[in-house]
């Protein structure tokens, strides 16, 4: 497994954290959480490779909550990255998305992410 991008730090890695968002059965598909609204807390986009030797990039994240979620939908994690950029250029610690299906032209169904602003 590598690490692409990231916002735990090095002195904040510790067995739980590791094990709960990269090998915990418990981990939730974002795609069967369409419409949930989450504050993320903390998260890693990562490659490992598949069944087939293949390279596959996932993102994991932690919500405020103990909440963990994983997804390896480009689209979704291209989102979810442009927003966590945002995020950390803004200085914040956390913030919060929404996990939002959409449709494609050809009817095909994907997932998103949706930043949600603060009231």
């Amino acid at each position: 497994m590598e690490i692409v991008k990231t916002n735990i730090m090095d002195n904040e890695w510790n067995m739980d954290i590791s094990y709960d968002m990269f090998e915990s059965p418990d981990r939730e598909a974002v795609k069967n959480n369409s419409g949930e609204i989450v504050t993320v807390h903390k998260f890693a986009i990562y490659e490992e490779y598949d069944n087939n030797g293949n390279v596959m990039r996932l993102l994991t994240l932690l919500t405020i909550n103990g909440n963990v979620y994983v997804t390896s939908s480009p689209a979704f994690i291209r989102t979810f990255e442009r927003i966590a950029e945002l995020a950390q250029r803004s200085h914040l610690d956390t913030f919060t998305v929404e996990f939002r299906k959409e449709t494609s032209k050809n009817n095909r169904e994907y997932m998103t992410a949706v930043y949600v602003k603060e009231s």
